[in-house]
């Protein structure tokens, strides 16, 4: 029998703990009126992504329910309102997201959360869940080194090293140039044609001049050497080359130059759009692991013959996307050069600088000034003086174009040699 001597003294010793945790500033947490039970995804590629969700309410009944996710690298929410059908304290739920109208990737990493509501008032929301959409479709192959993942199918294990150690000096140079760490995997991912690389697209949405491009914080791209080759009619040797020329492209220039998009994208998110086409472009033909000094030759020669654009041009001019089309490959040149005066001026570190300072909502023009102590106007003439002109270029106003944003690269034309 426990006396009354006893109960007032565990009461006392309760009050005491009680008052010592609130002076501490130490929560003391109820018990949540609705608590999740379980909650799971499938991913069924290329078709649709389901969300489900157990959950309980210890006072009433369940009666409202939706599911907010956002993709890695996009930061807006989706949400969508998920009807209970038959209210009651103990619900399953589910809510099915349909892929094939979208542009959606294999191995996308999604973050989702479940909000509950009950009759008696109550609001729950769950802490956000990681998952990724996965592809069974394929027998997909994964090497990763906890920086840089890469993805590919019916190939050997060569292939994914090689693909790996691609992917690790790209990433290794623009973590060198920014000094940011992302905090996850960056992922690379390699289709075997034309026709698999258009899946990820939403209908009529793939274009077929793209041969790799950056969604968010995924590198996408095909490899199909044998096509390449078969392009020409040329003997087997030529036919050989060709499809070495396609791969070492691919490899050493594509991968490095999507990757370091992929790489904005995850740190910048939606303040990659504040950075100038020209930088962002120019910055990722740098960070391919060769070809750099032949764009920015190709400059010199623009400068030479006077046809370098205007800096308030460059983003106003319509770029559609890499390829070898005479104005693009110029305008490639220029952004690549524009860059690499950054670098070597003021050291490859410069580039982290100014992104980290437009990161923090300072424009770009504020930041390259901050950076460089130049203007916009002293940094062209400074870049162009760099490129051997001593001229300072007439002022005008430019006639802004509509563009879209210069991502995408474009398949090479294969050539006889």
């Amino acid at each position: 029998m426990i006396s009354q001597f006893t109960m007032k003294y565990a009461r006392l010793v309760c009050l005491c703990l009680a008052l010592s945790l609130l002076l501490s500033g130490a929560p003391i947490r109820a018990q949540e009126p609705i608590r999740v039970l379980s909650q799971s995804v499938e991913s069924r590629y290329r078709d649709s992504f389901i969300f489900r969700v157990r959950a309980r309410s210890a006072v009433g009944k369940i009666v409202a329910a939706r599911v907010i996710w956002r993709v890695r690298s996009f930061s807006a929410n989706l949400a969508h309102r998920v009807e209970v059908a038959q209210p009651a304290q103990e619900v399953e739920l589910s809510y099915t997201w349909r892929l094939r109208s979208e542009t959606m990737p294999p191995w996308q990493v999604v973050f989702y959360r479940w909000e509950l509501i009950d009759d008696q008032g109550n609001r729950y929301r769950t802490p956000e869940v990681q998952a990724e959409i996965s592809d069974s479709t394929r027998d997909w192959q994964k090497l990763s080194d906890g920086k840089v993942a890469v993805y590919w199918y019916d190939r050997d294990a060569a292939f994914g090293e090689a693909l790996l150690n691609v992917a690790r000096r790209g990433f290794d140079h623009v973590t060198k140039a920014t000094g940011f760490v992302p905090e996850d995997e960056l992922r690379v991912v390699v289709f075997n044609s034309q026709a698999d690389f258009c899946t990820i697209y939403s209908p009529f949405g793939c274009q077929s001049w793209i041969g790799g491009v950056a969604i968010g914080s995924i590198v996408l791209g095909w490899l199909d050497e044998g096509r390449a080759a078969s392009m020409l009619n040329c003997d087997a040797d030529c036919q050989a080359q060709v499809a070495a020329e396609r791969r070492r492209w691919f490899f050493n220039q594509l991968i490095p130059h999507e990757l370091a998009h992929a790489f904005l994208n995850y740190w910048m998110g939606s303040r990659t759009s504040a950075i100038p086409i020209w930088f962002n472009e120019g910055q990722a033909v740098n960070n391919e692991l060769e070809g750099v000094e032949e764009e920015i030759e190709r400059a010199r020669l623009l400068a030479r013959t006077g046809q370098l654009e205007r800096l308030a041009v460059m983003d106003a001019r319509t770029t559609i996307g890499r390829n070898e089309l005479p104005r693009v490959r110029d305008w490639y040149a220029q952004a690549a050069s524009l860059v690499a005066f950054l670098y070597e001026r003021w050291g490859l570190e410069s580039l982290g600088a100014i992104i980290r300072l437009v990161k923090e909502g300072k424009t770009f023009e504020t930041a390259l000034t901050r950076v460089t102590g130049l203007s916009m106007d002293e940094y062209e003439i400074a870049w162009r003086e760099w490129l051997g002109l001593r001229e300072i270029p007439p002022t005008f106003v430019p006639t802004p174009t509509l563009f879209f944003f210069p991502s995408p690269t474009h398949e090479p034309t294969p050539r006889r040699s």
